[in-house]
């Protein structure tokens, strides 16, 4: 394993390596209040934030600790593009909600997940730009003269991209956006032009080179973006989220735990993630610990073990030895380390995929038929504010009325719409769907690529689907034409009661190997 992770490492340090991120979470933001609202969420300034440029933000929590952390683009004036880690994309969804109706009640603005849409391949390494000239980038700029920390539109490989020029390993990199069901061909042709994959192993490696803070472990619930080096983006005075927590924090702090480099005495001595810091060696009693490690690794660019930690007061200890314990895994010596700055600061798997081409159906167990359908255009709309003008103008352009209540779809021979949460939609098309025009107080995002659509019908599909979803499915609590968002086997799903004996269930993309698994295998349960 050690071996694989040098070696992924240094391909990115010296050639040009690729990583699937797809599992980022991932945002639209736009309205009116678009800017007004980012000021709130995070605690850097954004509203200033130019088109098409992008900027490291943090999140925070009412306490003033940190939530989570990801990068922001500014698309256009009134729309903003948001990433954040993969093990807080669902925790940020449910916060951007709340806040949207809570916190920030009364703005015109509107959240949109688009994780499932887009699928997302960094690309880094010193031989990056060539290969991406080699694949076939089509950009204005020219991706190797896109500056740092901006964004583009473009084709990659013939496939319409977003491109970002942002780095979280030092060296040269920039981040595809694709469509989902796209992306097996952007990366078989990275892969066919001299790129070469490397895992989460290496990208850790790689954040802990850089000095970069980990959601979980840096980040892990108890420390502020001053605790970990960031105290210039707490400066605004405009109202944010977790304010009035962060500044009770500091006003009564005393030494807190800071985010420091280890480099051990011994260049061969590693360091375990989780070790206690001792001020004075074999001094292992109870309260006696001043930190701890949070995040440790093999750097072969250093060629030695290297260590972020959390020590107290750690920034005014910089050139003081600390000893580093690991009774829990054995080790009954300290290691004396020297703490340091930040290391490389100053540094700038084959992906699989179902195939859902069109339709593809198949039998259950259970004796009904599933068809698993991608082929099928899928928009979000949302509205903003209490004007009904833009409703009533989204319905004159559909030429059909929104449903304003839960639990009911509206549809003809060319569309649905569906109630996805109050004042947003579905609308789902089998056919091609002639642009919206803009219309003031409605928020229009591309959802097609991130979701299927599983049809389950016959005559014990009503029976059948009602063991796996916790909701009353009898025909006079859930019939025709009606919608509800539930559980199919621990999957959230969107479910609508075609008629009597059909069910359409609308899901994630990434979730399709599953449900299709289950409808496979799952057989009628006995009721007892």
């Amino acid at each position: 394993m050690r071996d694989a992770v040098e070696r992924e490492t240094r391909t990115v340090r010296t050639d040009c390596g690729i990583i699937d991120v797809s599992t980022l979470g991932k945002f639209e933001v736009q309205g009116p209040d678009a800017a007004r609202f980012m000021e709130r969420v995070y605690v850097n300034r954004l509203s200033r934030l130019a088109s098409g440029r992008s900027r490291y933000g943090l999140m925070l929590r009412e306490d003033g600790m940190i939530f989570d952390d990801g990068t922001v683009t500014r698309l256009d004036e009134s729309r903003y593009f948001l990433t954040t880690s993969t093990s807080h994309a669902a925790h940020v969804h449910e916060q951007l909600d709340y806040f949207l109706e809570i916190c920030c009640a009364g703005m015109e603005v509107a959240v949109t997940c688009v994780t499932e849409y887009w699928a997302a391949i960094a690309v880094a390494g010193p031989r990056a730009p060539a290969v991406l000239q080699a694949v076939g980038v089509d950009c204005s700029p020219r991706i190797e003269q896109l500056p740092f920390m901006a964004v583009t539109t473009g084709t990659v490989a013939g496939i319409p991209a977003r491109l970002l020029r942002i780095s979280f390993s030092g060296e040269w990199a920039c981040e595809i956006y694709v469509p989902a069901r796209q992306s097996t061909h952007v990366w078989n042709e990275l892969r066919r032009h001299g790129a070469l994959p490397y895992g989460l192993e290496a990208m850790d490696t790689l954040r802990i080179e850089k000095g970069f803070i980990g959601v979980g472990a840096e980040a892990n619930g108890r420390t502020t973006p001053i605790d970990l080096g960031f105290a210039r983006m707490t400066g605004k005075t405009e109202r944010h989220i977790g304010q009035y927590g962060l500044q009770r924090v500091h006003r009564n702090a005393g030494n807190r735990l800071e985010l420091v480099g280890l480099l051990a005495d011994d260049p061969g001595a590693a360091m375990n993630q989780g070790a206690q810091l001792l001020a004075t060696q074999g001094q292992r009693g109870f309260g006696s610990s001043i930190g701890h490690v949070s995040s440790a690794a093999y750097s072969p660019t250093l060629g030695r073990h290297v260590a972020l930690a959390l020590l107290a007061g750690g920034r005014s200890r910089t050139g003081d030895s600390v000893y580093v314990a690991d009774p829990l895994r054995g080790s009954k010596r300290d290691l004396r380390a020297s703490v340091c700055a930040l290391f490389l600061r100053s540094r700038r798997h084959e992906i699989t995929a179902v195939t859902l081409a069109g339709a593809t159906e198949f039998e259950t167990p259970c004796g009904a038929t599933a068809v698993v359908d991608a082929g099928f255009r899928m928009l979000e709309i949302a509205a903003w504010g209490n004007d009904p003008g833009a409703i009533e103008m989204l319905a004159r352009t559909l030429a059909l009325p929104p449903p304003l209540h839960p639990g009911r779809a509206t549809g003809n021979d060319l569309m649905q719409l569906f109630p996805a949460a109050p004042r947003r939609w579905w609308l789902r098309s089998d056919h091609d769907v002639t642009p919206l025009p803009d219309i003031d107080g409605l928020a229009v995002t591309e959802m097609s690529d991130g979701q299927v659509c599983v049809r389950l019908h016959g005559d014990t599909a009503r029976d059948w689907l009602a063991q796996y979803c916790p909701m009353d499915l009898r025909p006079r609590s859930f019939g025709t034409g009606q919608v509800a968002w539930t559980l199919f086997s621990e999957l959230r799903v969107l479910l609508h009661c075609v008629d009597s004996n059909a069910f359409d269930m609308y899901l994630g993309s990434s979730f399709a190997e599953d449900i299709i698994a289950h409808c496979l295998t799952a057989r009628t349960r006995t009721r007892t």
